[in-house]
């Protein structure tokens, strides 16, 4: 089984899954008393983005030059926020101006954002330090139409690797509406762990949009942005399946049950099949069970005639881990 990850087509947005989410508590040093955008719609086309002007006003105590990003959260059920870096303008501790750009992508396709509000540090200070708060503003709203919106897919390049192994990811970046790729090379950020999805280290797509990329605990790969990346794909590893098992008896009378015991690491929750050969190459499920918490399982065979009967354990694909199965075993029928 290869694992995949079909995103940024269009109407399906799956970044908020992995955006950083500020707590509940506005920061009490921050004050804002207004905001405004330079736009209220954009249109957005392929691989590019357009600036749009955010403008807040208000008071921060603290240090009144801080930098603050603002942030633009969609209304609708999907969509990812997207953000502004706001340097100070002008002012001073009782009133400033603060104003940036917010890149808007065309796989904000859709969406109508509204600017709720700002945190008193840059994107990168405030992703890695998540008691950081959101200080709330009544602001505007953009609705964003986007065209030719880029398909990302990505492929696990191995049927499986070993737990905890790295693996390679085969990345695809099409055009959603042709289905054919931009025929440039594209700059992404890949990412390998959580600590890397975000700020990842730069790669380069053919001109067929395609890339290789290593994973580690997952592969990630993102359309870079100023402050902050837009979600592209997730591609969680397929590991190999270790499957053991050994019957209480390796032989026993006609319709006795006779217990097959096994062990089948980080399967706790799955199925496990009993299975029995039929002819020369086909096995068929003659029994089931589920994987214990402890790893080990119980399954019940019961030989149908007498002589060497072979059998295996099998545990489908469940988790992140691939189909395996034992090698086969033998019941002698008496």
């Amino acid at each position: 089984m290869k694992r995949t990850a079909a995103t940024l087509s269009a109407g399906v947005l799956l970044g908020a899954l992995v955006v950083p989410t500020a707590a509940a508590e506005p920061d009490p040093d921050l004050e804002l008393t207004g905001a405004t955008m330079n736009q209220t719609s954009v249109a957005v086309n392929g691989l590019d983005t357009v600036p749009v002007t955010v403008t807040v006003t208000g008071s921060f105590k603290q240090n009144p030059k801080q930098e603050l990003t603002a942030v633009l959260q969609p209304q609708g059920a999907h969509g990812e926020n997207l953000f502004a870096a706001l340097p100070w303008v002008s002012g001073t501790a009782e009133h400033s101006v603060w104003r940036g750009v917010v890149n808007v992508p065309s796989m904000a396709n859709g969406q109508e954002l509204k600017l709720i509000g700002a945190v008193p540090q840059t994107y990168a200070s405030w992703f890695w330090v998540p008691w950081v708060t959101t200080t709330p503003v009544d602001g505007p709203k953009l609705t964003v139409t986007g065209t030719h919106i880029p398909k990302v897919v990505g492929v696990q390049v191995e049927k499986a690797v070993p737990y905890n192994a790295a693996f390679h990811v085969k990345w695809t970046i099409t055009d959603s509406a042709t289905g054919k790729p931009y025929g440039t090379r594209i700059k992404m950020a890949a990412g390998s762990a959580e600590s890397t999805c975000y700020g990842g280290a730069p790669v380069l797509t053919g001109t067929d949009g395609t890339v290789v990329t290593t994973g580690g605990e997952f592969a990630c790969l993102h359309f870079p942005g100023n402050p902050a990346q837009y979600y592209g794909g997730v591609v969680r590893p397929t590991y190999i399946r270790t499957v053991s098992a050994t019957p209480s008896k390796t032989s026993a009378k006609v319709g006795t049950l006779v217990p097959v015991n096994g062990v089948s690491a980080h399967a706790s929750g799955c199925t496990v099949n009993l299975q029995r050969l039929y002819g020369a190459t086909q096995w068929r499920t003659v029994g089931s069970a589920k994987v214990r918490a402890s790893a080990r399982f119980t399954l019940t065979a019961q030989p149908p005639y007498r002589g060497k009967i072979p059998y295996r354990a099998l545990v489908p694909a469940c988790g992140d881990f691939a189909a395996g199965s034992t090698k086969p075993f033998y019941i002698q029928g008496v």
